[in-house]
């Protein structure tokens, strides 16, 4: 079985933080960064969900026909009830109450139920992602998140439309707000058991409210472009592509994942004034 490209994707990419370098001054960096990081940690909250269930119904493909309980990657307890003759079947990721701490260095508590129409990402198969006291490095994550396949592979292409409503309850207390209508496509370039060179990319739109009660929207203007080649080098961050980060009565935030590096570097315009980000 081969390895999920979201599985090494969003555990790299959901230990980023932004480290600012350029020239301007602290106090409007600092007024700058939380619509943008905020939204950010929405998007990686998203995606690790995505990274989750797609390395569990991969590497458990072979026992989703009957019910059983195992151990995944991340050494969660994954309880499979499967579909059967039943509209749906289920499967349960379950971190404990103490804590396992993921590749990513990320502590998960509580569980992950992931409901869902066919095992393999067929057209119109379904996947939809609920929580029982789930916390990630002690921020709580409630709501859904649908993942519904578009087309059945082709030459090692296919696509998913990915539905989240997110509250992330950081463990300060303050709450971000993260939704997105979006759709991924799968690259595996025809080989399906090489994994580094494969690619994603991620368009459509986003909204929410900071943890300092700012609401904002979040456009995908060009696709967000991912590849497994840039792993050794610089880890999975997007190479390519640019998010308009839209806050309600503030000037809009545009971030810029350059041309095609591998080089963790991003550009965020307001305005006239720009500086860069640093991924790591």
């Amino acid at each position: 079985m081969r390895k999920s490209l979201f599985q090494i994707l969003f555990a790299v990419l959901l230990a980023c933080t932004f480290v600012v370098t350029s020239c301007k001054k602290d106090d409007e960096v600092q007024a700058e960064e939380p619509v943008v990081e905020d939204n950010n940690t929405g998007f990686n909250e998203s995606e690790d969900l995505v990274s989750i269930s797609d390395e569990v119904m991969q590497t458990n493909s072979s026992s989703l026909r009957q019910t059983e309980t195992g151990q995944n990657y991340y050494g969660a307890t994954v309880t499979i009830t499967p579909k059967g003759q039943n509209a749906t079947g289920k499967v349960v990721v379950d971190f404990g109450s103490t804590g396992i701490k993921g590749r990513d260095g990320r502590t998960r508590t509580g569980k992950i139920i992931i409901t869902y129409t066919a095992v393999a990402p067929t057209k119109g198969a379904t996947r939809v992602i609920t929580f029982d006291n789930y916390y990630v490095n002690g921020n709580k994550i409630e709501g859904t998140k649908t993942i519904t396949f578009s087309n059945d592979p082709s030459n090692g292409v296919y696509t998913a439309n990915i539905i989240s409503s997110l509250v992330i309850t950081k463990s300060s207390g303050k709450i971000i707000t993260w939704s997105c209508n979006r759709t991924r496509a799968y690259n595996t370039n025809n080989t399906p058991l090489n994994f580094t060179d494969d690619e994603i990319s991620i368009t459509g739109t986003a909204s929410g409210t900071t943890q300092n009660n700012i609401d904002f929207n979040v456009v995908v203007s060009s696709p967000l472009v991912f590849k497994a080649s840039c792993l050794p080098t610089s880890g999975w961050v997007p190479v390519s592509g640019v998010l308009e980060v839209i806050p309600v009565d503030v000037a809009t935030r545009i971030v810029n994942y350059g041309n095609g590096d591998c080089d963790r570097k991003v550009t965020v315009t307001v305005e006239e004034k720009s500086y860069t980000i640093t991924i790591r």
